[in-house]
């Protein structure tokens, strides 16, 4: 992992176990793992914190995940994860599917994004135990592979180094880089740059393709 794991304790990480005596199937602990904000390479930014979580069944098999998170939101998705998963473990059977209830039920079609933040990475780790159990990949759970082949993004955003020149030269190195590698990068334009906003887009379609 790129960053150290922060020093965070239950109700802002850390882990909760459940009573689960003779219940195979039943959630048994959960824990989380919150990450410390490093800087990038190059100065071109900071590395975010990362919400990591593991759950674990009654019968020992485990599964992990990960949710996305905003600056001083990090806490509260993990107080939300453990929340949900107080409720998990009043369930006899724990999978994907009944989750994807109960989040609905809780939600009451007021989904905030940590809500959902948080409800995906417990799925993502509901679909991993499964995988696991069945010693299958994920594709074939939901239906069989339908790509053979990931497209590759090539991302030179920075919140740094925002100015036109700055651009060029990352834009610059990524199509150096896609042609030694002989590989698609496909180019993106996005809406974070500098102030200037015409001369970003200048600095943007002036640059190779």
């Amino acid at each position: 992992m790129p960053n150290e794991i922060a020093d965070v304790r239950w109700p802002h990480g850390g882990s909760i176990g459940f009573n689960t005596a003779g219940r195979r199937s039943r959630l048994e602990n959960l824990e989380t793992w919150i990450t410390e904000a490093t800087p990038g390479g190059r100065g071109w930014g900071m590395v975010k914190p990362f919400l990591i979580l593991r759950l674990t069944v009654a019968d020992g098999a485990v599964g992990s995940g990960e949710a996305y998170t905003l600056p001083c939101r990090e806490r509260a998705v993990a107080e939300i994860i453990h929340a949900l998963g107080r409720r998990m473990a009043s369930e006899d059977v724990l999978n994907s599917w009944l989750f994807r209830e109960i989040a609905a039920d809780i939600a009451g079609n007021h989904r905030s994004m940590d809500f959902a933040t948080a409800t995906s990475a417990l799925e993502i780790a509901l679909w991993d135990l499964e995988g696991k159990r069945l010693r299958k990949p994920l594709c074939e759970l939901l239906g069989g592979a339908r790509e053979h082949a990931v497209p590759i993004y090539g991302n030179i955003w920075s919140e740094t180094q925002w100015n036109t020149r700055s651009l060029f030269r990352r834009a610059d190195k990524l199509v150096s880089d896609r042609q030694c590698l002989g590989v698609e990068i496909d180019a993106q334009a996005l809406h974070a740059c500098s102030s200037d906003y015409q001369e970003s887009a200048l600095g943007v379609y002036a640059s190779p393709a």
